[in-house]
């Protein structure tokens, strides 16, 4: 007997599920594999080769059937096999008579499950439990979430409040700044502490996913669906829910499955929009902080990771059933593969070891796949990269920069090791060969210079500082003469020149000019009486002169004790408007030791009796229609900082927009102190030496700021998030600064 005669010893399993669904615009077959939990996909004449597996049946016989069935269409007996040992090495066929799968069939490739976890590190995922009755339960009492009236105030609920965050986009931003760094360090708004903000933002975060996560699930089981496993992952090293709804491949309409996939986004939206609206209803402090953690944990953060399609989340299964293309990032892979095979003129054809058996592996949209495998691989290395960058810094804060660039590098060796394994085991099988002997060579030169070009090509970048915004040629108002406070004109006044704003009380002060002014007067008689008494007495005409030596002195104390009570009053300068001096902090023992006089701002009304001490500074006078900022730069970004760059500031609470400045100056030495506004608001590290003196502990430079008058500039005496736009810095300058600043034994 020939051996295209004998039977093929190998049939379909019965165990398989199979379902009918509409995927894009054709329908497939789904087929599951209760053993494994894999799901393969097929067109109808993939499954009905499928089904005339029987064990039967000889290879001529498949060939004859399938052409009747299936004519015009040409079926290769090469491709015929090769579709048969697919769907043997995946398992989905078995030896004549033994119609259930087997552990150690030979030649059958293990589930992606059963995968080791430092394959992907960065989402392990732990065993979870079959969540069928409990989701059952939600599903009885969270029908109205289906409802179309409810769908209708969601959807305006999310429309209302993507409006007010796009017209409020800027003073958002500023308070997400502004929020984060008062989570990480000093003191936050009302009564909470940064530690009980914290937790309340890890309620959020939890309650949030667990929220998203039972989404999934509820929906799938709504429409008849499956959800097989609930558990907890580790994803990016933080734990967080999954809910496996792979089931829902089994349903037949496509709309259902696309909301199943999307419905843990949407429940997260519509939380991040009722926080939206709280935000914007809410006055600054703890309410408001937790509303802006909550918008950026159930809009920004579910949109970028959840519902970006370029990782295995919510939007790429969106995406692959709205495209039509079931297990799009396998396909996609094979389809780049076989690109740059024959880019590089390799006429080997490219095989996926994860895609589903198929008699043809390429599909019409070559260039979508083509894109999409670009854009998912650079976005994987972006993220990779990024916590990579992250771990390498904190572990080389923490004194273990060595042990960490071992550990990277050796992690990152086993990961292209592992790719690279691959492609040598895939070699062995289909070996390559080599169309054009000169092509490889030309295609490789190309790559290497566009990739050359690429990584030095500068690229635009910001360098992100805290501000110190003063008002215009500010003048600072202090007290020359001490002085119990009679009167102060409350900051935010506008006043002209010479117009008092502090007035002080000395009694010491008034009783020495009150006696001296008696002396004159006094004097002043004696001379006059002399004066007449000589036309009597000629001996009197020799007093007259130490009378008006004395006179003279004491008119010239009179005069400097007269400056002085007229200092009593401090006046403003200049027309402009007054603007406070930093608030006074009072310790426990001062207040009750009563080493204090006052507390606060100077010129707040509660200090009026309070003693002023000579040099105290009560306030400042500036021009309203100028702003001046103040910026420290580190030694190591200092060189990239031009006079003429663009600034752009946000300030929290402030909803007009961003300002933008220009800078101005900048400073050729280091400075030698730091505003304590800027270390207040953690922007700067600092250390306190004698006499109060705030010195860095790292090496800054001074850069002044301004602001077009005209323009819109922002409000005085506050610390706020700016962005220096400064020239752009190449991928390769960007890697060396990094290097040098994470490690410590690789030069600057």
């Amino acid at each position: 007997m020939k051996p295209a005669d004998k039977r093929l010893p190998i049939a379909l399993r019965r165990d398989l599920i199979e379902r009918r669904i509409q995927l894009g615009s054709k329908s497939i077959w789904v087929v599951k594999d209760p053993i494994s939990r894999d799901y393969f996909f097929f067109d109808d004449r993939e499954f009905s080769i499928l089904k005339l597996l029987d064990g039967k049946r000889t290879l001529p016989e498949l060939l004859l059937e399938s052409s009747e069935r299936f004519a015009p269409a040409y079926l290769s007996a090469e491709s015929l096999l090769h579709f048969l040992a697919d769907a043997r090495r995946r398992g989905l066929s078995t030896f004549h008579g033994c119609f259930e799968r087997s552990p150690d069939d030979a030649g059958v490739q293990p589930s992606a499950a059963s995968a080791p976890w430092w394959n992907n590190p960065f989402a392990i995922r732990l065993p979870g439990i079959n969540p069928d009755r409990f989701l059952d339960a939600l599903v009885a009492k969270t029908g109205f979430l289906f409802h179309p009236l409810f769908v209708v105030l969601a959807v305006a609920l999310l429309l209302i409040s993507s409006t007010l965050a796009i017209v409020q986009f800027d003073s958002l931003v500023g308070g997400i700044a502004e929020t984060s760094r008062r989570l990480t360090s000093g003191p936050v708004s009302l009564s909470l502490g940064p530690t009980l903000l914290l937790g309340c933002f890890a309620v959020v975060i939890g309650l949030s996913k667990i929220a998203h996560e039972l989404a999934h699930g509820i929906t799938c089981k709504h429409f008849g669906g499956e959800c097989r496993e609930l558990g907890l992952m580790f994803l990016l090293g933080v734990p967080c829910l999954y809910c496996d709804v792979s089931d829902a491949w089994l349903i037949p309409e496509r709309w259902k499955r696309v909301l199943i996939s999307s419905a843990g986004i949407l429940v997260e939206l519509v939380i991040g929009s009722i926080a939206v609206l709280v935000w914007t209803f809410s006055l600054s402090g703890t309410v408001q902080d937790l509303a802006v953690l909550t918008i950026v944990v159930c809009s920004v953060s579910t949109i970028v990771f959840n519902g970006n399609p370029l990782m295995r989340y919510d939007g790429y299964f969106v995406l692959s059933d709205m495209l039509g293309i079931p297990n799009l990032a396998a396909r996609a892979s094979s389809q780049f593969k076989q690109t740059v095979s024959r880019f590089l003129g390799l006429t080997a054809r490219a095989w996926s070891p994860h895609a589903e058996p198929s008699l043809d592996r390429d599909v019409s949209d070559h260039w979508v796949l083509a894109l999409y495998a670009v854009c998912s691989g650079m976005y994987r290395l972006v993220v990779i990269s990024v916590i990579l960058m992250v771990f390498s810094r904190f572990a080389s804060g923490a004194g273990f920069g060595l042990g960490a660039a071992m550990l990277v590098t050796a992690w990152v060796v086993a990961m292209v090791g592992r790719r690279a394994k691959s492609i040598v085991r895939g070699s062995r099988t289909l070996p390559l060969r080599y169309s054009n002997k000169k092509r490889p060579v030309l295609s490789i030169a190309a790559i290497l210079i566009g990739t050359s070009v690429l990584l030095c090509l500068p690229l635009p970048k910001s360098i992100y500082v805290g501000v110190l915004i003063e008002p215009g040629s500010e003048t600072d108002l202090y007290v020359s003469t001490p002085g119990y406070v009679r009167s102060v004109v409350p900051p935010g006044t506008l006043v002209e020149k010479g117009d008092p704003i502090v007035e002080l009380s000395n009694w010491q002060t008034r009783l020495g000019f009150l006696e001296l002014e008696g002396e004159v007067r006094e004097l002043q008689a004696s001379e006059q009486a002399l004066a007449i008494q000589r036309l009597f007495d000629p001996d009197a005409a020799i007093e007259i002169p130490r009378i008006r030596e004395r006179l003279a002195a004491t008119k010239e104390r009179l005069a400097v004790l007269r400056r002085e009570v007229s200092r009593l009053i401090v006046t403003a300068p200049r027309s402009g408007k007054v603007f406070p001096a930093e608030i006074r902090r009072v310790s426990e023992l001062q207040r009750q030791e009563e080493q204090y006089h006052w507390e606060g701002m100077p010129l707040d009304r509660q200090n009026l009796g309070g003693y002023f001490e000579e040099g105290t500074l009560v306030g400042r006078v500036g021009d309203t229609s100028l702003r001046e900022g103040k910026v420290l730069i580190r030694q190591a970004d200092i060189e990239l900082v031009r006079v003429g760059q663009q600034v752009t500031l946000a300030v929290p609470g402030y909803r007009r927009g961003q300002f933008v400045g220009r800078v101005v100056g900048v400073s050729a030495t280091p400075v030698s102190d730091v505003p304590p506004e800027l270390v207040a608001a953690q922007w700067v590290s600092a250390r306190q030496e004698i006499g109060h003196q705030l010195v860095p502990e790292d090496v800054h430079y001074e850069v002044r700021l301004s602001w077009i008058p005209g323009q819109a500039i922002p409000p005085s005496h506050l610390v706020a998030a700016g962005r220096i736009h400064v020239d752009g810095v190449s991928v390769i300058r960007r890697l060396r600064r990094f290097m040098a600043e994470t490690f410590r034994f690789l030069p600057v």
